[in-house]
C-alpha cells in the first residue's frame, strides 16, 4: 500500500511540476505535497499500530500476552515503531536537513542553486524513500542524483555541451546545470528498481 501512494504522490508531483508555470505557485505546491506525504505516512503509521494492537488483542494464542496488563502499551507503540516508523522518521530527519540546508544555501547565495520548488521536491523524494521495504533506498537515490549531477557538469565543462545546460535549464540566466525536472523520476526509478 505504501509502494502505491509512494508512486501516486511522486506522479502527481512531476505533473504538477510540469504543468504548473508560476514560480510561487511551484514552490506552495512543492511544500504542500511534501506536509500532506508526511501527514498521510503519520496517519498510516497510526493506523498500522492500531491494526498491531487489534490482531494480538484477538489472539488466543502468545499474542494477547503482549498486551496490557502483561505489557504496557508502549511496547506496541515501540514494536511498531522499530518495524515500520523508523525507516520513515530517519529519511523524514535526512530529508528536512537537507531541505533546510538546500533553502538556507540557495537564499545566502541569490537563488542561483535552486528554482522554486525544487529543495521541497528533493525533500519529498527522499522522505518517501523511506519506506522500511526498500532498505533505506534514499541512500541509494543520493547517490544516484550526485552521480547524475557530477556526470552533467563534467560534460558541460570537459566534452563542451554548451547546449546542455540549455535543455535543463531553460531560463538558464547564470549558465548552470538544474535537476529539478530529475528529482523526482530518479525517485520514481529507485522505486522501480526497489521493486523489481
Amino acid at each position: 500500500m505504501a509502494t502505491g501512494i509512494a508512486v501516486c504522490v511522486i506522479v502527481a508531483g512531476f505533473i504538477l511540476q510540469v504543468k504548473v508555470r508560476a514560480d510561487a505557485v511551484k514552490r506552495r505546491a512543492a511544500r504542500t505535497l511534501l506536509c500532506v506525504s508526511i501527514a498521510a505516512v503519520g496517519a498510516y503509521a497510526v493506523y498500522l499500530t492500531v491494526a498491531q494492537y487489534l490482531l494480538w488483542r484477538g489472539d488466543e494464542g502468545l499474542g494477547k500476552f503482549l498486551l496490557p496488563p502483561y505489557q504496557p502499551l508502549s511496547y506496541v507503540v515501540g514494536y511498531q515503531f522499530i518495524r515500520f516508523d523508523l525507516f520513515y522518521a530517519i529519511s523524514l530527519a535526512v530529508a528536512l536537513l537537507l531541505l533546510a540546508a538546500a533553502t538556507y544555501a540557495d537564499r545566502k547565495a541569490g537563488h542561483r542553486f535552486f528554482r522554486p520548488g525544487e529543495p521541497y521536491l528533493m525533500a519529498l523524494a527522499i522522505f518517501l524513500l523511506g519506506n522500511p521495504a526498500w532498505h533505506y533506498a534514499w541512500l541509494w537515490y543520493l547517490a544516484a542524483m550526485l552521480l547524475i549531477s557530477l556526470i552533467l557538469l563534467l560534460s558541460y565543462h570537459v566534452i563542451g555541451f554548451g547546449n546542455l545546460t540549455n535543455l535543463l535549464d531553460s531560463r538558464n540566466q547564470s549558465r548552470r546545470i538544474s535537476l529539478y525536472y530529475l528529482w523526482l523520476p530518479v525517485a520514481l526509478s529507485v522505486i522501480i528498481m526497489n521493486v523489481v
